[in-house]
């Protein structure tokens, strides 16, 4: 299994990747069988079994098939080795894979090559290859969670009383930033949806929503005013009209 690590903008609008690896195949010019040619063992004629007779106690003789000593149960006798591949029976090639990662596509998903892996003497078709797809680490702000993106932000006291416009940048469908109203009223802690602002959700035209959680700093000028005009402060927001 093969795992390529992946930016979240490749998720979010999808990439072809083209994947070179190196696979073993059987020897065209020996078809795997690492010898130019064989001949029938003699001994077994062919079979790769011999009977042998075994003593089993007096006048008690048991027969039974054992592989052949002289071809090693092959029932052939090797030739010349391939100059092919030097006997090996395989030969490498280059494979490139074309990857389609369609957007919206999960994180830690398998995808599955039919027949692309190296041959095996010991199966007729070459087996498949998978390629699990995970997200790289990235220091931006958004975390995926299905088709969610989670971010927080940062805004003042001042933002939190009177509401504001910020903007979170690396957002993969937002170049300039993702903007977001921060209501009147918004407190710590307080998550903010905003529709459509998600990871694409694949196989439709649909999107999902980003969640914003609110963190409330208080900045060294408001703490400033809030000490000074602490009184003035609390009559305002005391004060019912």
């Amino acid at each position: 299994m093969h795992e390529i690590h992946l930016p979240l903008a490749d998720f979010y609008k999808g990439k072809l990747l083209k994947i070179n690896f190196e696979r073993q195949r059987f020897c065209r010019s020996c078809h795997g069988d690492g010898v130019v040619s064989s001949t029938p063992c003699e001994k077994c004629h062919g079979m790769g079994m011999t009977m042998v007779q075994i003593q089993m106690g007096p006048g008690m003789i048991m027969q039974s098939q054992m592989p052949c000593g002289a071809c090693a149960g092959k029932g052939h006798m090797n030739g010349p080795a391939c100059g092919a591949c030097n006997g090996k029976c395989f030969t490498s090639e280059e494979n490139i894979l074309d990857v389609t990662i369609e957007p919206g596509l999960r994180v830690g998903e398998k995808l599955i090559f039919g027949g692309a892996c190296s041959d095996h003497q010991d199966f007729a078709e070459a087996g498949d290859v998978h390629i699990q797809v995970s997200q790289a680490d990235e220091e931006i702000p958004w975390k995926r969670d299905g088709a969610t993106l989670a971010a927080t932000l940062a805004i003042t006291l001042t933002d939190s009383l009177l509401g504001s416009t910020k903007k979170i940048g690396n957002h993969p469908g937002f170049p300039d930033g993702c903007e977001i109203v921060v209501p009147p009223g918004s407190i710590n802690g307080q998550v903010l949806i905003v529709k459509d602002a998600g990871m694409p959700i694949r196989g439709t035209n649909r999107k999902g929503d980003a969640h914003i959680t609110l963190l409330v700093r208080l900045e060294a000028v408001e703490l400033a005013a809030v000490q000074k005009h602490g009184v003035l402060l609390r009559s305002i927001l005391t004060t019912v009209a």
